[in-house]
């Protein structure tokens, strides 16, 4: 057990050092799926809804998500803090691709450490991230993923409930951003989830 956590707190500095705002490790129990928010993904309609093998309705979905979790005891869950007016603008991608980027180094790390089975999950559409310039994800269609290091599913499409998994590391989630203290511009966080063991 004290390897693990070792293993686990290496992790979480690795993240922190690979540009995360933060990172913390959370027992998976704690992780709340809901249907109700996996139903936003068609009601109202999500521009993402269809568009990559990430998204649904190409997942699993809440009940998919709930099996999962019965295999793991703890996850590291990370945030990237960055501008509000980032994620409000087309650009917001960017920062979907930077959280994508450090999710899947811990996943990576992670089973370089031994953890076999860790999964990686962020926000936002694969296509959208990765593949933007592409008319289509040719995966759909029975084809090479273009971005397979990178492209991990949504948490979206699950159901996670992502203010509760911030609650439960212990963060402050706000949808109309935060004033730093220096006083500089809002500022806003996407999240991220490794599933670990």
């Amino acid at each position: 057990m004290e390897d693990k956590l070792q293993k686990l707190a290496e992790l979480v500095r690795s993240l922190k050092r690979a540009g995360a705002s933060d990172a913390r490790v959370v027992d998976v129990s704690k992780i709340i799926v809901d249907e109700a928010l996996a139903a936003r993904c068609l009601e109202p309609k999500c521009p993402n809804y269809g568009l990559a093998l990430s998204c649904p309705p190409n997942v699993e979905g809440p009940e998919g998500m709930r099996e999962k979790l019965k295999r793991f005891e703890k996850a590291v869950t990370l945030k990237l803090d960055v501008p509000l007016k980032l994620l409000n603008s087309k650009e917001s991608y960017t920062a979907f691709k930077r959280l994508s980027e450090l999710a899947v180094g811990a996943e990576e790390l992670a089973k370089e450490l031994g953890f076999r089975e860790a999964e990686a999950y962020t926000g936002g559409s694969c296509k959208v991230i990765f593949c933007g310039e592409e008319e289509r994800c040719q995966a759909l269609s029975g084809g090479a993923c273009r971005q397979p290091r990178f492209a991990r599913r949504s948490m979206s499409g699950y159901g996670v409930d992502v203010t509760a998994l911030a609650a439960e590391a212990g963060w402050k989630l706000s949808w109309s951003g935060v004033q730093p203290e220096d006083g500089g511009e809002k500022l806003a966080s996407v999240y991220g989830l490794v599933l670990i063991y």
